[in-house]
């Protein structure tokens, strides 16, 4: 997975809520939308799990959100509108081709 800032959930750079976490930070909310659990980001990152659980709970305090859920939702709502004809005006749960 390339952290490149292209292809996190929680990626958009300049906006204000997003602008408060590290890139390490914004790497593990990547992660922690995906679903993943602390030990397999901390495989993934080379961090111990008890590292991920800090980075968790300093992304829950800067972002003010109580749990991965809303840490997903809230990410999701910043994310810029993509251009059209990019595949995203597809219906989700469709496959792009």
């Amino acid at each position: 997975m390339s952290f490149n800032g292209r292809n996190f959930i929680c990626r958009k750079p300049g906006t204000a809520p997003l602008d408060r976490l590290t890139l390490r930070e914004r790497q593990v909310a990547d992660y922690i939308t995906r679903g993943r659990s602390n030990k397999l980001i901390a495989a993934a990152l080379g961090l111990s799990p008890r590292t991920v659980e800090a980075y968790r709970a300093r992304i829950f305090l800067k972002l003010q959100v109580r749990n991965a859920v809303e840490l997903t939702q809230r990410c999701l709502s910043w994310r810029p509108t993509p251009p059209p004809g990019d595949g995203s005006d597809m219906p989700r749960g469709q496959w792009h081709h």
